[in-house]
């Protein structure tokens, strides 16, 4: 990546790195950390992330009833218990 990055440096060209988590995990139909550590934070059956992110969040989600649990929408799991991906 390093030399890359300053490869396209040297020819001008600005590089930008984002190091970010898409939807934090695969038991919420995202991806990212790992299986065994999401689930070990979240749970089996995980609500809104920010429930445990941000405790000032999880008011706002509990009052509008936009947090549900993954099982609501009656995905097929995978082997590891996760939502398919064709599902997702």
């Amino acid at each position: 990546m390093e030399v890359l990055i300053n490869n396209l440096g040297q020819a001008g060209i600005y590089t930008l790195v984002d190091m970010h988590q898409d939807v934090f995990a695969r038991s919420i139909c995202g991806e990212g950390f790992p299986d065994f550590y999401a689930k070990a934070v979240i749970g089996k059956d995980p609500v809104c992330i920010s429930k445990w992110v941000d405790p000032l969040l999880s008011k706002l989600w509990d009052m509008t009833g936009l947090c549900i649990p993954m099982t609501y929408f009656g995905f097929e799991d995978d082997s590891n218990g996760d939502p398919l991906i064709k599902d997702c």
